[in-house]
């Protein structure tokens, strides 16, 4: 990974009346990175979304896209950004194909970068069916098509798994993952379903009411949060009063012995040997890894920010 930021951010700020959408916000997206900006419905994603493609204008602050300063240079900036933006406008009558034709003109596009999109999104057997045809599933894979003509150095890609069913949102999920090491694209993720991020990004920010609340890989977030270890012992109250004369604030919940630990199997194995040499009989125990989104809920819940 470079040190190069595909998109930079400083103190960018955007106000509609007296509310406040985006306040004072500082992202740097690493180059080659799939980054996942997250945050719930409402949090300003989509409004920073449209600031750094242009479509709107920030009452304050600046935004580089790829070293390039978007309010100056405003055409070249975006020349190497590809993107969907909330639910994306196709042309239903027309097939896939001419959908992307349309586009590719637009851009200048050569007609021979369309079949490429199209098998990159696994299109090309409907590729000529009119896209009012199209499950969404297709829709959005057809959406990503549009996106990568061209070959964008730079994927802003909005809730791209909005109202997929299970197996749309794997398909666009394992699409995603290739993008940077097989073309070479840096992607901005935006999503509020925080699970779905988690198994593709390798950096992360998490805004809410339009603030910065952690910023950084995706690794360090998870390593903030608390993981439980759940213990069934012979004697619950007894694991209970143990755990808790060590310092360790256990309780009981659905049969089990629940105690916050760090994600880290040598500090679990030395409670369950402190356990196990106090005499105590233990019949299975298992160590819950942390998730992004119990962690999301409770940074907010505590109005925590990191914007690092």
């Amino acid at each position: 990974m470079t040190n190069r930021c595909a998109v930079r951010t400083q103190s960018l700020s955007r106000k509609y009346g007296s509310f406040i959408a985006v306040d004072d916000l500082n992202l740097a997206v690493p180059a080659g990175s799939i980054f996942g900006f997250l945050g719930p419905n409402g949090a300003g994603k989509t409004t920073t979304i449209r600031m750094l493609l242009g479509l709107i204008r920030p009452n304050a602050g600046s935004v580089e896209i790829n070293g390039r300063d978007l309010a100056a240079d405003r055409k070249d900036a975006l020349a190497s950004v590809g993107a969907i933006v909330e639910t994306p406008t196709l042309y239903g009558n027309l097939t896939g194909r001419e959908n992307l034709k349309s586009a590719a003109l637009l851009i200048d596009c050569p007609d021979n970068d369309i079949d490429r999109v199209l098998e990159i999104v696994s299109l090309v057997r409907v590729a000529d069916k009119r896209v009012k045809e199209y499950s969404l599933g297709m829709r959005q894979r057809l959406a990503l098509a549009r996106a990568l003509l061209g070959s964008p150095k730079l994927l802003i890609l909005d809730e791209p798994t909005n109202g997929l069913d299970p197996s749309g949102i794997a398909d666009m999920r394992t699409l995603i993952r290739r993008l940077p090491a097989d073309f070479g694209a840096t992607v901005l993720l935006s999503s509020h379903i925080l699970v779905e991020v988690e198994q593709i990004a390798d950096h992360c920010a998490l805004i809410n009411h339009g603030k910065t609340l952690f910023q950084g890989r995706l690794d360090d977030l998870i390593a903030e949060a608390k993981a439980t270890l759940a213990i069934q012992s012979a004697d619950a109250q007894r694991t209970i009063s143990f755990l808790q004369s060590k310092g360790v604030a256990a309780e009981e919940k659905n049969g089990l012995v629940e105690a916050p630990c760090a994600f880290d199997r040598r500090e679990c194995a030395a409670l369950l040997t402190a356990i196990v040499t106090d005499g105590q009989e233990i019949s299975y125990f298992e160590l819950k890894r942390p998730s992004l989104e119990n962690l999301f809920l409770q940074m907010t819940a505590r109005g925590e920010t990191n914007p690092s």
